[in-house]
């Protein structure tokens, strides 16, 4: 069982990087406007759980857990992602099951920027983006399975 009881010592501070990806928000801002969303909710509480997960309280209350894997293997960088097809190159065998987190760092104030343990570390993940990788049940339903999983 997981303990509701996060505090001020759990909050990791992020560092502010790339401050010129001002394409990336556009395209993040576009994307959750086609797709009626707002981009008012963003992590309150981002913490580690245990040497695998990492756990994400957004501003509107909810609760995302996710697993490194899962993490890294959704990266959209154009070494994982053909920038043209938009098919996924990074194929699930090869994140290493053992994959760690070794930084996180905030992105503008819009997204995070992971580095992991594989020596990867040129995805951003926009709070969009990250929100859309929860696999809990009330996401996973609302998402119409949107991430190819079930």
């Amino acid at each position: 069982m997981q303990d509701d009881s996060l505090g001020p010592k759990d909050k990791i501070i992020l560092d502010p990087v790339l401050k010129s990806a001002k394409m990336q928000l556009s395209m993040t801002q576009t994307m959750a406007s086609a797709a009626g969303r707002s981009m008012s909710i963003k992590p309150e509480v981002i913490r580690p759980v245990g040497e695998t997960e990492l756990l994400i309280t957004w501003s509107d209350g909810h609760r995302s857990l996710y697993h490194f894997g899962h993490l890294r293997f959704y990266c959209a960088c154009a070494g994982c992602v053909d920038e043209i097809t938009g098919r996924r190159k990074l194929k699930s065998q090869e994140v290493p099951e053992n994959i760690r987190l070794l930084k996180m760092e905030e992105v503008g104030h819009y997204a995070l920027k992971f580095h992991w343990s594989d020596g990867h570390q040129t995805g951003i993940y926009s709070y969009e983006y990250l929100r859309s990788l929860c696999r809990c049940r009330c996401c996973h339903t609302y998402q119409g399975d949107a991430n190819g999983e079930s």
